[in-house]
């Protein structure tokens, strides 16, 4: 969401579990869907990964910070705000 809570379409992101690397592969990469929302799967259970959202000539974001992921319950973040740092 961006501050007034309006929910941002297409909205890169970044993660140690999605590669950089995509070589132009579109599945790889992964964004907000129409409302805002996105689902990573894939990634490595017990091991802290964060998060950062990145708007092109906005700046990025951080989501998520070192959150350990249970692979039996995954982890739902509720509402988050864009907001470049």
């Amino acid at each position: 969401m961006d501050k007034q809570g309006v929910a941002l379409e297409g909205v890169q992101l970044i993660c140690e579990s999605i590669p950089s690397d995509n070589s132009g592969n579109t599945s790889l990469r992964h964004t907000t869907d129409k409302d805002g929302k996105f689902e990573l799967r894939g990634v490595v259970p017990d091991y802290p990964h964060s998060v950062w959202a990145m708007i092109d000539g906005e700046g990025m974001s951080p989501l998520i910070q070192d959150a350990v992921v249970d692979p039996n319950q995954g982890l739902n973040l509720g509402n988050v705000s864009f907001e470049p740092k």
